[in-house]
């Protein structure tokens, strides 16, 4: 299983194709929010989920490669379930492809553990620390499938228990994604880069900031076998001008509980070679939002 997940061409949010609906929305938080990488601009529906079945509905108006959805930032409950189909009919008949209702809270937890609801889920209990942390908990649900070409994509969500009144979800993905084998992923690492920030008020006083936020990565392919490993990183090139966005989750194997961390990244600078000998590619990545 790969350690590493990218999701680089989000179709969702692409305002140029075609159009965005839900089922019902409040007027200050419609469905085109989730469109927006800003985790404080959120969707939220107009019917109780206690007795409905809000949903998203993206028209893309023509056919699109799509693999993968994420699900960023949202209220569900522990019971909350979400699902995902294409198709190329607006009825969502015939879908080509159908997730079914699927937890969003996925089992990563011990069963045994104090917020576990005995499956390895999170209890409400963890779920209300992660808002009393923030108000929609940092967190993203992703699905990966077989590729298929479809017009219409739709979200439904079911959540009996939520006592919120509304389904309330920050971010959609719906796209390809490139998911990398350990072995292409040789020498891929993320780490902070040093950089520091000027800020000068109006009053003329200055400050620096460090820039926790910025991080590099790098791909490392030691002999020139690794065809695969930089055939990758021109394609992450060729996204400059295409793309603006992406999502990156990665997964530390190392550690007895392993979580998926995932960012919502820009490009905020053309990437180069930084040392073409042994072959290093480095790509500049400015972190958005830290989500799971």
């Amino acid at each position: 299983m790969s350690n590493c997940r990218i999701f680089p061409f989000n179709r969702w949010s692409d305002t140029t194709l075609g159009t965005i609906s839900s089922s019902g929305e409040i007027a200050a938080y419609p469905a085109s929010n989730t469109q927006k990488q800003q985790i404080s601009k959120m969707w939220r529906s107009s019917g109780d989920p206690a007795s409905t079945n809000p949903n998203l509905s993206r028209d893309l108006g023509s056919a699109f490669r799509i693999s993968s959805a994420c699900i960023v930032a949202h209220n569900l409950t522990k019971d909350g379930q979400f699902r995902v189909r294409v198709s190329n009919n607006s009825d969502m008949s015939s879908p080509l492809y159908d997730s079914g209702f699927l937890y969003i809270w996925t089992s990563f937890l011990p069963t045994a553990s104090e917020f576990s609801d005995g499956t390895g889920r999170p209890n409400a209990a963890l779920i209300k620390l992660l808002e009393f942390c923030s108000e929609n908990p940092r967190v993203t649900r992703e699905i990966t499938f077989t590729e298929v070409t479809g017009r219409y994509i739709q979200v439904d969500f079911q959540d009996s228990t939520n006592t919120d009144g509304f389904i309330q979800i920050s971010y959609v993905y719906a796209g390809l994604y490139i998911e990398l084998d350990d072995n292409v992923a040789y020498g891929w690492e993320i780490m902070p880069e040093s950089v520091n920030r000027i800020h000068r008020a109006a009053s003329g006083q200055f400050w620096i900031d460090l820039l926790y936020t910025r991080l590099r990565a790098n791909a490392n392919a030691p002999t020139q076998g690794e065809v695969i490993t930089v055939a990758f990183w021109e394609f992450m090139f060729s996204l400059l001008g295409v793309t603006k966005e992406w999502i990156i989750s990665i997964r530390d194997t190392r550690v007895s509980v392993a979580f998926w961390v995932t960012f919502l990244c820009h490009f905020p600078k053309v990437p180069r070679t930084s040392n073409p000998a042994i072959r290093r590619y480095g790509i500049p990545i400015e972190v958005e939002e830290l989500v799971g």
